[in-house]
Parts: structure tokens; C-alpha cells; sequence
């Protein structure tokens, strides 16, 4: 787990129902987490006042928060008091809620292995709105393309094909 110096608290956990990431980078939401799992003293803790000294106790207090959050699912709980997100499995992302709302998934026809579903671009312009989603391409589908940006004439790139040099 990666904890950006925040005493192993930042970072993911396990509870009842799965994996929730947790973002605790300030006093305020160290505050509201001790609140939320029902230990407000550890945020009184003097061992606990400052992000530099939670992560002098991280052998202690890691585990007491862990045991709190072993009791339940908490992302709805916490809201918006304490940043964090269920740890999903990517099959769940594209049909999650938000994902839909937000539209950010396109179906997609490839020629080889058929039908598709692929994240789309997250930020939308009204005026210049960007391509329109494709499938990922053959092996070798754009060479001559690439290759004619290049420089490369028609003879020259049969030539290649020839060789086996590019498909």
C-alpha cells in the first residue's frame, strides 16, 4: 500500500464487503474518519494530532482503524466527509452508475474480435468534441499510412512488404 506519509491510513483497506481506498491527507478528514468508524479519540490522541506524528504510530493505529472498518461498508457513510472509493473489479466500471450517467463508455466492432466495450474520453467540448471512438487496430493496419508520412513511396513499401519487413 502506498501512503504518501499519512502513517499508512492514505492508502487501501479491507472491510466487510471489499476494498475501499481512503484518502486521509489532512487533520480534517482524519478527524471525520475517527468520527465516521465511532473512535473520535484517536483524533484527540496526542500521538495522532499531526500527519507526521500518525505516521511515527502507524504500527499502532493502522490497525485499530482497520479493525473499525472490518465492521462494515463505508463508502456511502463517508460521502463526502472523508475521500474514498470502493476498489471495484474493471468488469464493474462499465456498468457502474456514474459511468452510464456520464456516458463515458462506447460499444465498439473490432474485425477480429468482435464486439467490445471501451472507455471513451472523460471531457467533452460542445465546440470540439474529438473523434468519435474506434477500435484499437490490426497488427500493421495503419503501415502504409505511417509509412507514406515518412516518405516512403508505394513502390518502396510493396518492397518492404515483400522483404517481410512490415505487414
Amino acid at each position: 500500500m502506498r501512503d504518501s506519509g499519512t502513517g499508512g491510513l492514505t492508502g487501501i483497506h479491507p472491510t466487510r464487503e471489499g476494498w475501499l481506498y481512503i484518502s486521509v491527507h489532512s487533520n480534517h478528514f482524519f478527524a471525520a474518519l475517527c468520527e465516521l468508524i465511532g473512535r473520535p479519540e484517536l483524533a484527540r490522541d496526542p500521538r495522532c494530532v499531526t500527519m507526521r506524528s500518525r505516521a511515527e504510530y502507524t504500527a499502532e493505529l493502522v490497525p485499530e482503524v482497520r479493525s473499525a472498518l472490518a465492521a462494515r461498508e463505508w463508502e456511502e457513510l463517508f460521502g463526502e466527509r472523508v475521500p474514498c472509493a470502493a476498489v471495484r473489479p474493471i468488469e464493474d466500471m462499465f456498468d457502474h452508475p456514474q459511468v452510464l450517467a456520464e456516458d463515458l463508455v462506447a460499444t465498439l466492432d473490432h474485425p477480429q474480435i468482435g464486439r467490445y466495450r471501451a472507455m471513451k474520453g472523460p471531457v467533452k467540448f460542445t465546440e470540439t468534441p474529438g473523434p468519435a471512438p474506434t477500435p484499437a487496430p490490426t497488427f500493421g493496419q495503419h503501415s502504409d499510412e505511417i509509412l507514406v508520412g515518412f516518405g516512403y513511396s508505394t513502390d518502396e513499401i510493396t518492397a518492404l512488404r515483400e522483404r517481410g519487413v512490415v505487414l
